[in-house]
């Protein structure tokens, strides 16, 4: 059974942001992590083609099917100077396939709804792994952060697009998705953020308190799940600062959840930490290919995509418990497990551990250790081969 059937008025408002970023989306009351918090179709979704002709062709034929409500909201998003526009303008400039010319105010008016569509569309996977993409209005309106509170899945077949809150968010805070990957150097998210024209300044961007994980520090501490008081924590641009990181949370939640486990809240603690294990497995994921690249040992690959597997393994087990097994989470939670194995093929190390291809059925822990504890393949002390290749990683991410 789906959670979104469930969804009725949208627990945000839409209102200008801070900082010159145009409007955003604001909550109305307090979300819970897992929540779903806007569920929207749309009829404007297509395969992606390549050239600026057939961009123009393709889409003033989207825009002859909208109706005029949509029409309107197209016409009303923002757009911005994109790296194609002059060849989008001089397609512009074509006979059309009628055999008439578009008119100057006419050329004006689809130049802008273009640069539209292409600052805020979204792309689309689907299992035949065809580039599809899609403009979904209302969910356009949320703005980035390198460490979003929202996360998101498009659906083809449905041409739908479900957004859930991936930690609490408190009434009046603004609601972020993310437009690129996020587990990247500051310079390469910069770098896949030029075709928006603006310059990220969420708190990881500048440095600045972690207050998430520190809100979680707190709340460990304060159910007696963290026996120690730690130092504030700040987002840091290496990997070895922004692995630590993500496995803080990760251990927080485990703990927070043997508390809560049993509490009518424990479900939604649950879920916080399925989103926290993904993105921590999107880090190692993402971070492999970096890796790749700077010419990285083998082991240290295997010990990447290792950890990876570990944490999509516990996410699923843990999305088997929270949802139905038809739910949306639990066919994300397998291609996140699915798309794992293959990179491992991908990259060319071999057969990866646990292999067969993944199941309702729920998969057996692979995290040594204590059920409360980070895993072994991320503990971060005390070896020396270890702390050695964190510098090496270190030198090559800044």
């Amino acid at each position: 059974m789906s959670d979104i059937s469930a969804v009725g008025e949208e627990p945000f408002e839409v209102r200008p942001a801070d900082e010159d970023k145009g409007l955003g989306c604001f909550a109305t009351r307090d979300i819970k992590a897992g929540e779903t918090v806007l569920v929207t179709h749309s009829q404007l979704v297509w395969e992606d083609v390549h050239t600026a002709d057939e961009r123009v062709d393709q889409y003033l034929a989207l825009y002859a099917t909208a109706d005029e409500e949509t029409k309107r909201a197209w016409a009303g998003l923002a757009s911005s100077d994109h790296e194609i526009k002059d060849r989008l303008e001089m397609s512009l400039r074509r006979r059309r396939p009628d055999g008439t010319f578009l008119k100057d105010e006419q050329r004006d008016h689809f130049l802008h709804l273009i640069m539209a569509l292409e600052n805020n569309c979204f792309g689309i996977e689907d299992e035949d792994e065809t580039p599809r993409s899609g403009l979904f209005i209302e969910a356009s309106r949320f703005n980035h952060s390198c460490d979003p509170n929202v996360d998101y899945t498009c659906n083809w077949q449905k041409r739908r697009w479900v957004g859930r809150a991936t930690r609490d968010i408190h009434a009046g805070e603004e609601m972020f998705i993310t437009y690129t990957p996020i587990h990247q150097p500051i310079r390469e998210r910069r770098e896949n953020m030029v075709s928006w024209r603006f310059i990220c300044s969420c708190n990881r961007c500048r440095n600045r308190e972690d207050t998430y994980t520190n809100s979680l520090h707190a709340l460990s501490v304060a159910a007696g799940a963290q026996p120690n008081p730690a130092p504030a924590s700040r987002f840091r641009d290496n990997y070895q600062a922004e692995e630590s990181r993500l496995h803080d949370r990760v251990r927080f939640l485990r703990r927070l959840l043997d508390k809560e486990k049993d509490r009518p809240d424990g479900k939604w603690r649950r879920r916080e930490l399925i989103f926290a294990l993904w993105d921590a497995a999107q880090f190692y994921r993402q971070w492999l290919w970096f890796f790749l690249d700077v010419g990285g040992e083998e082991d240290e690959c295997t010990r990447i995509l290792t950890v990876d597997n570990t944490l999509c393994r516990e996410a699923l087990e843990l999305a088997q418990a929270a949802w139905s097994a038809t739910h949306e989470m639990i066919k994300f939670g397998q291609s996140q497990l699915q798309t794992g194995l293959d990179t491992w093929q991908k990259a060319g190390l071999g057969r990866a551990p646990g292999n067969e291809a993944p199941g309702n059925e729920a998969p057996e822990n692979e995290a040594p250790g204590d059920e409360n504890e980070a895993p072994a393949d991320l503990d971060l002390e005390g070896d020396t081969d270890v702390e050695s290749d964190k510098e090496n990683r270190e030198a090559t991410y800044v």
